[in-house]
């Protein structure tokens, strides 16, 4: 329990999800990939739309959630 609510509380404190999909689409297609200061806000450039980079944000954040959740109960 104690490693569920730790991880829970670092993945939303600091909000980790923007760095998983910044560092995602860093290394997924080659060609230009926008610095750390363009994607800030959600890790997706400021061309995608508004709506799409909140709701892929929040899928990446429960993903993120979820493998934790699953790695603390099967190796609890």
């Amino acid at each position: 329990m104690l490693t569920i609510c730790s991880t829970h509380f670092a993945i939303d404190r600091w909000r980790l999800a923007r760095y998983v999909v910044w560092a995602k689409n860093f290394i997924a297609p080659p060609g230009y990939n926008p610095p750390w200061s363009e994607c800030c806000g959600t890790g997706y450039p400021k061309d995608v739309p508004t709506w799409l980079s909140v709701w892929l944000l929040i899928v990446a954040d429960n993903t993120l959630h979820l493998v934790c959740n699953a790695l603390a109960i099967a190796y609890a």
